[in-house]
This record gives structure tokens, C-alpha cells and sequence, in this order.
């Protein structure tokens, strides 16, 4: 199965999702709210500080239990982009996240 992606330019391509597993996302459906964090990590900040390099994304994704307002981890997310966009295009890179889930 294809999904059709739009690129921004108006150009329409498409997308082969059939090895997509999608199944766990669609427990996102049923959640009234959820909290979304970008951890902070000691080397990132290093490296940025020191080089200049900005380093990749990550952001942890969690759900947010009402009651005891207790958050359980769904899956976490990372930026899939390289050291040029980075640098040269700054916010104006494509954003390309890649979800893994906890076991």
C-alpha cells in the first residue's frame, strides 16, 4: 500500500507504508493527552558548546495518566538527518523521525 506524501514544492510522491507496523500507534487514538520531552543528554551539550555541531533529536513520548498524573513511556523518537542539514539549513532542514518502542 502506497500513501501519497506531500513534499512542500507541489509535487505529490508516494510512500510505501506496507512495511510500516503501525499497529502500536493506534493506541495514540485513545489517549486523551500525552507528553512529549526532549531529554537532555550530557555529550549533546558538550558537543555543541565546544564544536558548533548540533547533534541529532530526541524526543521520548509518553502517555499522561489523569488521575495519578503518572506518565508510562509509548516509544521514543530521533531525527534521521545528517551533519550538513544540520548546519547549513538549521530549522529549515526536513524533519524525518524514526519511532522505536520500549520492550
Amino acid at each position: 500500500m502506497a500513501a501519497p506524501l506531500e513534499t512542500g514544492q507541489g509535487q505529490t510522491s508516494t510512500v510505501d507504508t506496507s512495511k510500516v507496523d503501525c499497529s502500536k500507534m493506534d493506541a495514540l487514538g485513545s489517549l486523551s493527552s500525552v507528553l512529549i520531552k526532549q531529554p537532555v543528554r550530557g555529550k549533546e551539550i558538550l558537543c555543541e558548546m565546544f564544536c558548533g555541531c548540533e547533534m541529532e533529536n530526541l524526543y521520548t513520548i509518553q502517555s499522561v495518566d489523569e488521575d495519578s498524573k503518572q506518565c508510562t513511556p509509548l516509544f521514543t523518537m530521533k531525527e534521521d538527518s545528517n551533519c550538513c542539514l544540520r548546519q547549513c539549513c538549521k530549522a529549515q532542514r526536513p524533519l524525518v523521525l524514526n519511532a522505536t518502542y520500549p520492550e
